[in-house]
């Protein structure tokens, strides 16, 4: 069972600035999680912040280059800085290399929509500092 994902939390409280903060004390404590930076690109694609979310997605797959979503989010994350060919491009890579099963990952450009939900990534035990900030987000919604 995963805790819900830290910026599925902040889209629906609009606290990404705290979730910000947080994923970065966490990288600063773990520069080489692959989920970290997935996790920090989604939060800033959530709030439309394109040029760094492409940023965190690539270091998401330069430290995991076998994770399909990473791969995934990046190809969309350039569609939407309307940089199609370098999507095109990056998509059939990502077949070639086996970690997309098709190179037509094309989302219109007229769905783009910063809110996409975020796929969980962690356990609560594996970062709870991050698991009690999604609780206590969470909270307040309800």
């Amino acid at each position: 069972l995963h805790a819900p994902s830290l910026c599925m939390a902040a889209g629906d409280t609009e606290k990404f600035e705290e979730a910000l903060t947080s994923l970065q004390w966490a990288l600063e404590l773990h520069p080489k999680s692959q989920s970290l930076f997935f996790e920090l690109g989604l939060c800033l694609r959530m709030q439309d912040r394109l040029v760094e979310s492409e940023t965190a997605f690539r270091a998401a797959i330069t430290l995991s280059p076998l994770h399909g979503q990473s791969w995934k989010q990046l190809g969309q994350v350039l569609q939407w800085q309307m940089r199609a060919s370098e999507a095109r491009s990056h998509y059939a890579l990502g077949v070639a290399r086996r970690v997309l099963v098709s190179q037509h990952q094309h989302i219109p450009l007229d769905e783009h929509n910063p809110a996409i939900p975020a796929v969980p990534w962690y356990s609560g035990d594996e970062y709870p500092c991050l698991a009690s900030l999604v609780q206590s987000m969470t909270a307040s919604v309800g």
